[in-house]
């Protein structure tokens, strides 16, 4: 279903603008279909990809129907997926698009919280209005942390939701290029993504720099781990495919990151080891020894 999907958005820019704006009712699917286009055909069919799928986002915020900050916000994802996009096929190089995501992300949110005055208001106002009628289920402690939010936090989760949406739809992009042109390469791709020391401690300082400065800052510490969160999946990615272990083993991983807060830790600091120590090596080493 997904390479006849990948395989229709590459018939054309009408099939592929076709998809970008009935898949903006689909989290991260006009994401990948921008990340496709420019990666496969370049930043002039990607650009042109960006506007028309940013263009629901102009239009409830021409309409007026979404708030100010979540209409911005919807309309920097396709830019900074499309620049990010950019850099990955100028340079194919994951450690430096992994960068890019993080520094551009931040940028497009203090633009926006500098436009906004009232971010802080809004963005506690949208979520109000989502979770009207279920306040009661929402935890105690989730509720005093809406109630504590100011233009810091508040543009911390924008970066940080910026940031999630690009990587995932770059991911899927390039999964779907490689269906299309070169199966499997997706998968050798992902396996090898090795953050160089430089960038693996710069995001490690920044993290826990951010985590010092006080929960206000823990939207930026979240955006500040996501390279070493990815780095270290792919690295576990490689490590069960050594193995030969079952798919339950990447289920269980994903679910102890969803479940077990320390576990996003220790993959942040296996990603760490992996760049100063390059573990694949060592392991490879240790078999053929």
């Amino acid at each position: 279903m997904f390479k006849a999907l990948a395989n229709f958005v590459m018939r054309g820019r009408v099939q592929a603008i076709i998809v970008a704006l009935i898949g903006s009712w689909i989290p991260f699917v006009s994401q990948a279909v921008l990340g496709l286009v420019t990666l496969r055909r370049g930043w002039q069919e990607g650009l042109i990809i960006s506007l028309w799928a940013s263009l629901p986002a102009f239009a409830g915020l021409w309409l007026g129907q979404v708030p100010v900050p979540m209409a911005l916000a919807s309309i920097a994802v396709f830019f900074v997926g499309f620049i990010c996009c950019v850099v990955l096929r100028q340079s194919i190089s994951w450690p430096l698009t992994l960068s890019a995501v993080a520094l551009v992300s931040s940028a497009a949110a203090v633009l926006i919280a500098v436009s906004q005055p009232g971010l802080a208001e809004d963005v506690k106002s949208f979520f109000a209005s989502l979770l009207q009628g279920g306040e009661t289920q929402l935890a105690p402690e989730l509720k005093a942390l809406a109630d504590g939010w100011n233009t810091v936090s508040s543009s911390g989760l924008i970066a940080y939701w910026i940031a999630v949406s690009t990587v995932i739809g770059l991911l899927l992009a390039r999964w779907w290029q490689a269906l299309l042109y070169n199966p499997g390469g997706f998968q050798q791709e992902f396996h090898s993504l090795r953050l160089t020391p430089q960038v693996a401690l710069l995001f490690s300082v920044l993290a826990i720099a951010a985590t010092g400065a006080g929960s206000q800052y823990q939207f930026w510490s979240g955006l500040c781990t996501l390279p070493l969160i990815f780095a270290g999946l792919g690295l576990l990615h490689w490590l069960v495919a050594q193995k030969a272990w079952p798919v339950g083993a990447l289920v269980g991983i994903y679910l102890a990151l969803l479940i077990i807060p320390v576990s996003a830790l220790l993959v942040m600091l296996l990603a760490l080891l992996d760049a100063v120590l390059d573990l694949r090596k060592k392991f490879n080493t240790s078999q053929s020894s």
